[in-house]
Parts: C-alpha cells; sequence; structure tokens
C-alpha cells in the first residue's frame, strides 16, 4: 500500500478499476459528506470515484449493478428490488462535500468553509449506473469537484474496494480514517467521545 500511496500525478489518474484500489482526495472522505450514508451507498460512492472519467470539463462514470452485487453481496441487489436501488442511488446523488480551510478557529466570522454538490446526476438504466459529476464552476472559473479529482496530493487516500466493501458503515469510515494516519506516516488515530458516538450511532450517558 506504501507504493501505491507515493505515486504521483493526478489523482483522477492513479486508481484501477481493475485491481480495484481507487485513489482519491483526503478532503472526499466519508465524514466530510453532508449525511451518514449506508455501506451498500458508500459502495456506490466509491465506485463511481474509482470509475471516473474526464473528457474536456465533463466529468463521468459508468459501471454496472453486477460490481455492486459482487462487492456486497446484498441479497436485496441479487434480487435487483427496484425500491432499494432506487432508494440507494438517490441518496448518493444527494452528496455533497464539507471543505473546511486550514484554520485553527472555533470563531465563525474568522471560519472559511463550504458545502459543495458531488453528483449533478446519476442515472440507472437497464443494470448500469450512468454518474455524472457536478462540475459547476463560480465567476472566478474555480470548480470544487474538478479541483479535488484533478489535485496531486502528495499522499492522496489509497485504499482496496474489496476490502473496504467487506466492512460496515462505520467501519468503512474508520478504515479511511486508518489509511489517512498510515498516509501521514502516524502509528495511532485520534478520535473525539463526540466522534465516536457518531460514527457508531452510540446514545445514552456514557
Amino acid at each position: 500500500m506504501n507504493e501505491l500511496v507515493e505515486k504521483q500525478g493526478e489523482i483522477n489518474q492513479l486508481s484501477d478499476p481493475k485491481t480495484g484500489w481507487l485513489a482519491k482526495s483526503n478532503k472526499l472522505l466519508l465524514s466530510n459528506l453532508n449525511k451518514k450514508l449506508t455501506a451498500t451507498q458508500n459502495v456506490l460512492f466509491s465506485l463511481a470515484l474509482l470509475h471516473v472519467k474526464m473528457k474536456n470539463e465533463v466529468v463521468k462514470a459508468e459501471f454496472g449493478i453486477d460490481e455492486v452485487i459482487e462487492l456486497t453481496k446484498n441479497a436485496k441487489y441479487e434480487r435487483y428490488e427496484k425500491k432499494i436501488i432506487e432508494k440507494d442511488h438517490t441518496e448518493v446523488s444527494g452528496a455533497s462535500i464539507n471543505i473546511e480551510a486550514n484554520i485553527e478557529t472555533d470563531k465563525g466570522l474568522e471560519y472559511i468553509g463550504g458545502t459543495f454538490q458531488i453528483f449533478s446526476s446519476i442515472r440507472y438504466i437497464r443494470g448500469k449506473y450512468h454518474v455524472y459529476f457536478d462540475t459547476t464552476k463560480d465567476e472566478n472559473g474555480f470548480s470544487p469537484i474538478l479541483e479535488l479529482l484533478k489535485s496531486a496530493e502528495n499522499n492522496p487516500l489509497m485504499y482496496n474496494i474489496h476490502t473496504f466493501s467487506k466492512l460496515k458503515s462505520s467501519g468503512q469510515t474508520l478504515y479511511e480514517k486508518i489509511l489517512v494516519s498510515s498516509g501521514n506516516k502516524t502509528n495511532s488515530v485520534f478520535m473525539s467521545l463526540e466522534e465516536i458516538k457518531m460514527l457508531f450511532k452510540a446514545t445514552g450517558k456514557t
């Protein structure tokens, strides 16, 4: 894995659908999404990133439901249950990412951050997903999603989607945090009590 992390180049060029190695920006962590997705929905999200193709400023991904079934062993997908398939791609299509500047502050006046839509649409047509990314630019020509997909980070997040897909939603998020720590060459992961409670949906007093 360390050899993969040390690869250089734009993140969108480092992924390999044939082997299942996915490269993505550290800012595209599941914990930075505006909503907590299920394990299967996280796999859909990851497959979209794994299969991303860029032509000019059009960014899209295509993959089959057979990949989802192979990775998740989801019985409802194996039965092709329409309501579940529809619900999952609808939830994923509404995902947005929270991005903050690296400024240590608790004061709202000094805070710099934003929330950006990731996908413009996800179409499911006879067993195949057609995913389009939202590459809308602002008046200065800036597109957050294009920047994340084309960035050349020193330690992009690299994970094997086959390993990732075997985990539950909370485990998938924790897996990413461990990989981030590994990329930063640290041997431990620090999480607050509130982060742990949110991760495992724990309730009650401690």
